[in-house]
């Protein structure tokens, strides 16, 4: 053998050789050392929340008629401004509504409770047949808002035409077309130019 190629060879065996050989043996190069950099703090949006709520409840039991009239309106803002927290929202504020002893604060959160009902033309039985209903609408998550509108439509209720017509404006194309499945089975003639 001509000594290039011997040289070559012997350098490919000890590649290979270097290559294959056991895992023990490998030795993996030093973890780089940085310095330890602190992350900054996710922001808590639901702690945020939860304080306001907590402070516009307190204000809507204030003796000054502004101050109750400026929490609510901010009470209701806050469900439209935090539409992915829209849950949270809802069910800190129903939290109060349940506990509330001051008469002012009950009458004040039920009638924002069925005002909000209304709004979606839930109504009479509806509310009762469907009590979170407004929540499971507003979900973010398409199976939420699916899942509520097919129980709608499966109801068969008049009272619930208006709301399925304003679902078939969902984002999500199977929540719209379950919506269209239970117009057709409440055969409400309003639907009928929207369909």
């Amino acid at each position: 053998m001509k000594p290039k190629l011997w040289s070559l060879v012997a350098c490919s065996l000890l590649f290979l050789a270097g290559c294959t050989a056991p895992p023990e043996t490998i030795q993996p190069p030093p973890a780089a050392t940085r310095p330890a950099t602190t992350q900054p703090k996710e922001h808590d949006i639901t702690g945020e929340l939860k304080q306001k709520i907590d402070k516009l409840i307190h204000q809507l039991a204030a003796e000054d008629f502004t101050t109750r009239e400026a929490a609510e309106t901010e009470l209701r803002n806050l469900l439209l401004k935090y539409s992915k927290n829209f849950d949270f929202v809802l069910a800190h504020t129903k939290h109060h509504l349940d506990i509330a002893k001051d008469p002012e604060v009950k009458t004040r959160l039920e009638r924002m409770k069925i005002e909000q009902y209304l709004e979606w033309g839930i109504t009479g039985p509806l509310l009762k047949q469907f009590p979170d209903i407004l929540a499971q609408l507003t979900s973010p998550d398409g199976f939420d808002r699916y899942n509520i509108v097919e129980r709608l439509g499966n109801s068969k209720h008049p009272d619930a035409t208006n709301t399925l017509l304003k679902a078939l404006c969902d984002k999500d194309e199977d929540v719209r077309e379950v919506a269209a499945r239970g117009l057709g089975q409440i055969g409400d003639p309003r639907a009928i130019e929207s369909l």
